[in-house]
């Protein structure tokens, strides 16, 4: 069978035609395909932007309540202490030797205990201290400001061998139970709170757990209680920003359990 010139030209236009369909098809897939790809590293960029934000605003809420606990502290306890130093020393007669004794020495008790809660009070001070301290010393203070505060009796266990978790880790679970532990004081009346920490050989275990008054979990969903924001809403975002497992239970006159499991 001969071909024409006329045949010819159709199949290399049909060709060239198919040719650039076939590199059309292509471009644009390759087009679709780099768009997909700078998308998706869009997405991964805000998923980190908005993780540090997260971290960041739990830093600065862990350093606010503690600066709260330790101005508190200063003025209801050493603030206090130095109160009695004083008087005590305005009552100081070098007359009656016996008695200016006994009060140089009721004083120089008062000034060595003011002297140790400093101590104590100092390490608090730095912006590093959650992230360098174990997570038992850090919610030990937490606990005995409650006790002095509240008046509520408090509780540390500890079991397994204490191990200190990432930085990220450690700042996200030490405020997950700085709010559970504010939520109860503050809206639940507990005769005791009870703090646990469990660590296992590849697990930890965070538990909140107080004989308050407690609520209907159902009717706080429902009333918006677990908007983004609250208190509640923000441990259970903070949770599995840090990839751990997060519960809360309540029931009215039963009291709350916060829990956090990595």
């Amino acid at each position: 069978m001969r071909y024409t010139s006329e045949d010819i030209v159709v199949v290399v236009i049909a060709g060239t035609l198919l040719f650039l369909l076939l590199a059309g098809f292509i471009l644009a897939f390759l087009f679709l395909s780099e768009k997909r790809r700078r998308a998706h590293q869009r997405k991964l960029l805000e998923v980190e932007q908005t993780y540090q934000r997260e971290l960041l605003q739990a830093q600065i809420e862990v350093q606010e309540q503690t600066l709260q606990h330790i101005s508190q502290e200063l003025h209801d306890n050493i603030g206090q202490i130095l109160s009695l130093v004083k008087i005590n020393l305005t009552q100081v007669d070098v007359r009656e030797e016996e008695k200016a004794r006994e009060k140089i020495g009721t004083t120089r008790s008062l000034v060595v205990k003011a002297l140790e809660d400093l101590r104590s009070l100092s390490k608090t001070l730095n912006a590093d201290y959650v992230l360098r301290s174990q997570l038992s010393e850090a919610l030990r203070f937490e606990l005995d400001y409650i006790r002095q505060v509240c008046g509520c009796e408090t509780a540390l266990t500890v079991t397994g061998i204490e191990r200190v978790l990432t930085p990220q880790q450690q700042i996200v679970v030490f405020r997950i139970a700085q709010e559970a532990l504010n939520n109860a004081v503050k809206y639940a009346a507990p005769r005791n709170i009870r703090v646990e920490l469990a660590y296992g050989e590849s697990s930890f275990r965070l538990q909140v757990k107080d004989d308050g008054t407690g609520f209907d979990t159902e009717s706080a969903t429902s009333s918006g209680v677990y908007e983004k924001g609250s208190g509640l809403a923000n441990m259970k975002t903070r949770a599995a920003m840090i990839g751990a497992k997060y519960s809360l239970q309540s029931l009215p006159g039963l009291g709350t359990s916060v829990k956090v499991e990595l």
